[in-house]
């Protein structure tokens, strides 16, 4: 098992209503992650990022899920070499933005996954759409995404069963319960 088919068996596939993910030895492990990073590194399939804040070029590996052609997977990768961030999106064809699926970073990059949001995917995607359920890591993921928003002047919506609505900060949206299923936060480029 190689690491983005650890990701989508073990993370991606669990349950969102548990109170946080299993990692186990595998996900963090540094040995496994290298290895991965390496096997990447050989497809020479990649292309070369440059990411605000951040002083070296990052690869980025773009993979299509086998079982939904609308899923991508983008691996990024350092030169260490380390897999570093993996984000799992939904693209919205139709007018040009994205459905975050999920997102993981290397615990040893803390906030490199909150910097690709606006940095990277914000700059390519007209908007991004959070998941409608959230581990508390998520949620707090998400939560700082909204106020970074919020305070650089981005456009905030929140979707409730797929109808846009303004977004409140009175009202509670996160949980781990199925009465926080139908929302989402959907943020739009500048």
């Amino acid at each position: 098992m190689n690491f983005k088919e650890y990701i989508a068996d073990k993370i991606i596939n669990e349950s969102p209503m548990e109170t946080s993910k299993y990692r186990g030895d595998i996900i963090d492990n540094e040995e496994y992650n290298i290895e991965d990073a390496k096997t990447l590194l050989l497809r020479k399939d990649y292309k070369e990022i440059l990411i605000p804040n951040i002083n070296y070029k990052i690869k980025i590996f773009e993979e299509h899920s086998d079982n939904n052609v609308n899923m991508k997977y983008d691996s990024f990768v350092n030169d260490y070499p380390n897999v570093i961030a993996l984000i799992c999106y939904i693209n919205n064809n139709d007018d040009g933005g994205i459905s975050i699926d999920s997102s993981w970073n290397h615990r040893k990059y803390k906030g490199f996954a909150f910097n690709l949001m606006f940095n990277y995917y914000l700059k390519n995607f007209n908007y991004i759409v959070s998941g409608d359920l959230h581990t508390n890591l998520g949620k707090e993921f998400w939560k700082k995404i909204i106020q970074y928003s919020k305070d650089n002047g981005y456009k905030i919506s929140i979707l409730n069963d797929n109808v846009e609505t303004t977004y409140n900060d009175k009202i509670q949206y996160w949980g781990t319960s199925n009465e926080y299923r139908d929302f989402r936060i959907k943020i739009y480029k500048k």
